[in-house]
C-alpha cells in the first residue's frame, strides 16, 4: 500500500501551472496541478489515456473545447481519451489527477507510449 500526501505535493509558480507525478504503475499515474490564477493548461488530449481531474480547493474553468464549466472544491470532471482539454484557474487551485488511467491495447509498445 502506498500512501500519497497530496497537500504537501502542492507547488505554485509565478511563472506557469505545475504539474507533477506523484506515482505511476504500468497502469495508471497519480499526478497534482497547482495553477495560480489566469494560468491556464495548453489545449492537449491524451489518445491513450483518460484523465481525470478531482478539485482540492480552488475554482477553474474546464474546457473540452465545446463547452466550459465552472468546478469548485469537490467536484470531478474526466476527460475521455483523445478528448481535447484545458484548463483555466481563476483562484489558486489545486487538482489531483485521480489516477489517469492508460489503455493497453494489443499490439502496442507499452503504456509509455500511450502517454503521449
Amino acid at each position: 500500500m502506498e500512501l500519497i500526501d497530496l497537500k504537501a505535493a502542492q507547488e505554485f509558480s509565478p511563472q506557469h501551472h505545475v504539474h507533477k507525478s506523484l506515482t505511476a504503475t504500468p497502469r495508471s499515474d497519480i499526478s497534482i496541478a497547482c495553477w495560480e490564477p489566469g494560468q491556464t493548461s495548453p489545449i492537449h488530449r491524451h489518445p491513450g489515456a483518460d484523465e481525470i481531474y478531482h478539485v482540492m480547493e480552488g475554482s477553474g474553468l474546464f474546457s473540452d473545447g465545446r463547452a466550459n464549466r465552472r468546478l469548485g472544491p469537490g467536484d470531478t470532471v474526466i476527460f475521455a481519451a483523445g478528448e481535447v482539454h484545458q484548463v483555466t484557474a481563476l483562484t489558486r487551485q489545486t487538482c489531483p489527477l485521480l489516477p489517469r488511467a492508460w489503455l493497453k491495447r494489443s499490439g502496442d509498445a507499452s503504456a509509455e507510449a500511450l502517454r503521449r
